[in-house]
């Protein structure tokens, strides 16, 4: 499993398993969101045939990092606001088959996961 800051990307027969790594119970923040759009990138650069989108341990996320965003500046939550609307489209029309693997805790916005979930029992 290749390992990048946030994520790692495990590949089996053209699949890519990104599993997302970034911080406490995979909180969305800035950096989480930067984290996806990276594994993204990558999935798309190595003409993956599908991506399986799954967190870690018990987590898949816990939703919105309310810690840093209530802290945020009405134009920087905006600015994430619009990054977090740009990765959730890009997902909705990813170019290759995308699911999420939920395996735990998914919160608020990652339970609207932009692909079907499969839950593991």
């Amino acid at each position: 499993m290749a390992g990048h800051p946030g994520y790692r990307l495990r590949w089996d027969d053209g699949i890519v398993e990104i599993r997302w790594t970034c911080g406490k119970a995979n909180a969305m923040n800035g950096r989480s969101l930067a984290a996806l759009k990276r594994a993204l990138d990558d999935a798309e650069a190595a003409d993956a045939r599908g991506v399986v989108l799954t967190g870690y341990d018990r987590f898949f996320s816990a939703g919105p990092d309310l810690v840093t965003l209530y802290d945020l500046e009405p134009r920087a939550m905006d600015a994430f606001m619009i990054d977090f609307d740009r990765l959730m489209l890009r997902a909705f029309a990813f170019s290759r088959p995308l699911i999420t693997a939920v395996g735990g805790h998914a919160v608020t916005a990652a339970a609207c996961s932009p692909a079907a979930a499969t839950c593991e029992s």
